[in-house]
């Protein structure tokens, strides 16, 4: 029944209504109150469909995206994302990962065992 009079009150005023239709309306509310509802349910209704904006075609989207892109790549962080985001491949990652770990292991000192007169060995660095 509230199917009904939602669907009335979109699709009819009330002076076009049968007398089926009403009825049911009547049982509900006045003609003055279905009048002042229908033309919430317009306007409402109206409202959202001008809410909704337009899609633009796909070769102004493009251009959109391309003049965001830019714009950002001007800012300082837009250089630093370009910089962190930056695709390097696998191999040239694990081979500056190996030759980080040897220059390590390399370059660390050595711990040097000492003798003390006592006999005990003392370790420094």
């Amino acid at each position: 029944m509230v199917m009904d009079l939602e669907k009335l009150l979109r699709e009819k005023p009330f002076e076009l209504l049968d007398k089926e239709e009403k009825k049911l309306v009547l049982a509900e509310m006045t003609a003055d109150d279905y009048g002042l509802f229908r033309q919430i349910a317009l306007e409402t209704e109206n409202y959202f469909i001008r809410k909704t904006p337009p899609v633009p075609r796909p070769e102004i989207q493009t251009r959109i995206r391309e003049q965001i892109r830019y714009n950002q790549e001007k800012t300082v962080g837009g250089r630093i994302m370009k910089m962190i985001s930056y695709r390097v491949p696998a191999y040239q990652v694990a081979a500056a990962v190996v030759l980080l770990m040897l220059g390590v292991l390399f370059t660390s000192q050595q711990p040097k065992l000492t003798g003390s007169p006592d006999g005990v060995r003392a370790i420094t660095a």
